[in-house]
């Protein structure tokens, strides 16, 4: 069991606020969660006890290109690979 450190009841841009979050994966190797931040077009990465998450895919801005996603609904961190896949719903594509 671990605690994230959102603002309760607010949503927005900040690192430590979502907006429309739909999708959660845990990732056991490093003890975190990573989130589809739908309405911010970015996937965050929340770890244990740090109050400063982290972008881990989009950058706020609704897109296709490599540094882009368009409403990111699903994510799953395959631990195989130390990798997320996201389902980029608006962009009609999935993404590793």
């Amino acid at each position: 069991m671990f605690a994230i450190h959102l603002t309760a009841g607010t949503y927005g841009t900040a690192l430590n606020q979502l907006k429309y979050p739909y999708g959660i994966a845990l990732d056991p190797i490093k003890n975190g969660i990573y989130v589809a931040d739908n309405d911010n077009h970015r996937v965050m990465y929340f770890p244990v006890g740090v109050r400063n998450d982290t972008i881990v895919a989009g950058n706020n801005t609704a897109g296709v290109t490599p540094t882009q996603l368009n409403k990111p609904r699903g994510v799953y961190f395959d631990s195989i690979s130390n990798s997320i896949i996201i389902t980029n719903e608006f962009a009609s594509n999935i993404v590793r």
